[in-house]
């Protein structure tokens, strides 16, 4: 790919890191694949452009996988490294005797504690001793090299997510007790501050998405014509519209746009067809029970006024109330609620809803998502 001879002795691998490191700091990732482009467009390569397809795949950051107990241990260990270095003297007074042993070695999971009890008093103990640290940094008297190093800023932002800190005492973060960041925020590896752990059905990794969008019209070459990578806990759907920006930017808008149900949502039907981009795919599937049984009453067998706010059963009963609310995607959508004064007595009740003792309730999107 390079055109160098055989007998070229090559370079050092390092070399193609800091390359690629310096796209990254420059956002100019995207220049190669856009060089690419523009020379298969000058060859006529990039006909096939009316119909596109986009898809994800995983990928797995070149970190090693920790536990939360590993991470704030191996954390802590690493700050001590980089102030062995920077700051020695300083660091003699402030150490404390227990720390040469404890943070001598990398932190792995076969030497800590089996038991829950123990793993969670050590792992309170590695916080008591990254604040004991972080206080020590954070006076005047330390240096100031410490204070803008990345290491301790990285143990800070650790620590605010791992632990609580109330009157003097620290308590170690679960789910049950004290919270935790959500996945999106959460720092996974003091390797790389941007990959994030996700499970996608029965694949899990901590690591990235990245999104790519190709040509498809069976007599043409297909070609990559967009990449996006994103963080691995950044749903489908949020990309779906940078993409067809990106590609109409480019001049390669397709016609017909092919995702799968992950990219979908009935919004971005209408938006799509506004830019004259027909969104093809799944529309993601209806949660409720009334879709999926057999004989009973779905939302397509109700009466919508969308002018008056108002819903009609096919009993011939009015919703009494409405509210406009959103869905988990950010979606628009309206609530309509029944009567129980209505639905409890209905001889049809069976088939609508299984509440004991309200209403039906029906969810429905705008009427221009909700007809497209």
């Amino acid at each position: 790919m390079l055109g160098l001879p055989l007998d070229d002795p090559g370079f050092d691998f390092s070399v193609l890191s800091e390359f690629r490191q310096r796209l990254l700091e420059g956002k100019s990732e995207a220049i190669l694949l856009e060089k690419l482009l523009e020379q298969c467009e000058r060859l006529d390569l990039l006909k096939g452009k009316k119909k596109q397809r986009t898809d994800s795949t995983h990928i797995i950051a070149a970190v090693r996988g920790l536990s939360l107990l590993e991470l704030v241990g191996e954390t802590m260990r690493r700050v001590l490294d980089e102030i062995a270095q920077i700051a020695p003297d300083w660091l003699r007074q402030q150490m404390k005797p227990e720390w040469a042993k404890r943070y001598q070695r990398r932190f792995d999971g076969y030497r800590l504690p089996a038991g829950k009890a123990q793993r969670e008093e050590l792992a309170v103990t590695i916080g008591e001793d990254g604040f004991y640290l972080l206080q020590a940094i954070y006076t005047e008297t330390a240096p100031q090299v410490l204070k803008t190093s990345p290491k301790v800023d990285l143990l800070r932002r650790i620590w605010v997510q791992q632990y609580y800190w109330c009157d003097g005492k620290v308590y170690w973060r679960t789910k049950e007790k004290w919270g935790q960041p959500p996945a999106g925020k959460m720092i996974g590896s003091p390797d790389d501050l941007e990959a994030r752990y996700c499970v996608k059905r029965s694949t899990e990794w901590t690591g990235y998405k990245v999104h790519f969008t190709e040509t498809c019209q069976e007599e043409y070459p297909r070609l990559i014509t967009h990449v996006e990578t994103t963080p691995a806990t950044v749903h489908d759907v949020k990309v779906t519209t940078k993409i067809q920006a990106d590609l109409s930017a480019q001049g390669r808008s397709p016609e017909i746009h092919l995702v799968d149900e992950g990219y979908m949502e009935i919004d971005l039907l209408v938006t799509s067809q506004k830019k004259g981009v027909d969104l093809v795919g799944p529309v993601p599937s209806s949660k409720s029970w009334q879709d999926r049984v057999e004989g009973a009453l779905d939302h397509t067998q109700f009466q919508i006024d969308w002018e008056n706010h108002r819903v009609t059963c096919p009993n011939g009963k009015q919703s009494t109330t409405w509210s406009a609310r959103k869905t988990w995607r950010g979606t628009p959508s309206f609530t309509f609620v029944f009567g129980k004064e209505d639905c409890l007595p209905c001889p049809i009740r069976e088939r609508c809803s299984r509440a004991k003792n309200v209403g039906r309730t029906l969810t429905l999107y705008p009427q221009e998502q909700y007809e497209a």
